[in-house]
């Protein structure tokens, strides 16, 4: 995610329904859920529209994790920014910048060559060994020399050696990890201040426009100032094991007029 709206052209215009809205990806980009979008909602005056300074004051990310498996997964969410210290580096080692083909224009997608790497951003415990309902990733340690951690939670769904959805209810079952097939819950993001756009209009062409702060985006934002939602899981579709996100995200402005 990041804190700023992104826009793709001079003097673009926001408001519900219309405009361009900027579109996000994951690592994976499925067919189902290729993309996530952010744009304006309620509105807002023109001037808010043109200005040349914004105030991010905070947001909120609501989320919903949901299973079907039978017998048990551990799936770990986190919130994530670098380091200052070390966002630039990282930032290109790790390619967190890096969009789809086309590179720009509002058919490319941030965020689908944005890896973090296991063994150097983070560890996990990946079952290996276990009996089989408890070969699951769990235990997710981000390295906190690179990375600040703004939110982390273990989940933990069905129950071993269920044998169905109406198995991970039966309470004679005696060794529930957790017996919930859901997951929901809110993520605070912090405030990160000020997004300024210094673009004027070109006094040797009359007819050019200055660019307000709406049209700042991705690239513009200190790489530090970006977050990540991140999750971890080895669920996988081909052993019956879906494990699916949705997520609702606000976040505020004030704008100087």
């Amino acid at each position: 995610m990041s804190n700023s709206k992104n826009g793709y052209g001079p003097n673009d215009q926001y408001s519900p329904g219309t405009g361009i809205t900027t579109t996000w990806t994951d690592t994976l980009s499925v067919a189902s859920q290729p993309s996530f979008r952010k744009s304006i909602v309620f509105g807002c005056s023109a001037a808010a529209l043109n200005t040349p300074s914004l105030t991010h004051t905070g947001g909120t990310l609501k989320y919903q994790l949901n299973c079907n498996d039978v017998g048990i997964t551990k799936a770990t969410i986190a919130l994530i920014s670098l380091k200052a210290a070390a966002a630039d580096q990282k930032t290109v080692d790790n390619g967190l910048r890096t969009r789809s083909t086309p590179p720009f224009g509002p058919s490319a997608n941030s965020g689908q060559g944005a890896p973090i790497k296991r063994g150097t951003d983070y560890v996990v415990n990946d079952g290996t060994g276990s009996a089989a309902s408890g070969n699951t990733f769990f235990g997710t340690t981000f390295n906190r020399k690179y990375w600040n951690v703004h939110y982390q939670r273990e989940c933990t769904f069905g129950h071993p050696e269920a044998d169905g959805i109406t198995g991970n209810i039966n309470p004679a079952n005696t060794n529930p990890a957790n017996n919930a097939l859901i997951k929901s819950g809110t993520i605070k993001i912090p405030a990160y201040g000020e997004i300024r756009s210094f673009a004027t209009r070109n006094p040797q062409q009359p007819d050019s426009q200055g660019q307000n702060a709406m049209e700042l985006g991705l690239y513009d934002e200190q790489q530090e100032k970006a977050l990540y939602l991140v999750v971890t899981s080895n669920g996988v579709t081909a052993d019956n094991e879906g494990l699916f996100l949705g997520l609702l995200g606000c976040d505020y402005y004030k704008a100087a007029v």
